[in-house]
């Protein structure tokens, strides 16, 4: 689901593409750049609601392949495998 971590988190994914770490860290970039007015901390508020919606559809992607994977007899990591998604 994620992409790797050489890619920066000042690139233009979206939010479903980055990793919890990399919406994190542009948090911290966002809150640096824009200091404490009220436009840092809406921007703040946004960022993280669109990182608790992707951490929200990440668990759902989670409770599917363990599905599979118990309905399949097979190990999550093997039903990643097949579906050729990077196991993170």
């Amino acid at each position: 689901m994620a992409q790797s971590s050489s890619q920066s988190s000042g690139s233009s994914k979206s939010a479903e593409e980055m990793t919890d770490r990399e919406l994190k860290e542009g948090i911290s970039m966002m809150e640096a750049e824009l200091g404490g007015s009220e436009e840092a901390e809406r921007v703040r508020k946004e960022y993280i609601s669109k990182l608790e919606e992707y951490n929200y559809f990440k668990d759902i992607g989670q409770m599917l392949i363990g599905r599979i994977a118990d309905k399949t007899g097979k190990s999550m990591k093997e039903v990643y495998k097949e579906l050729d998604i990077e196991d993170d």
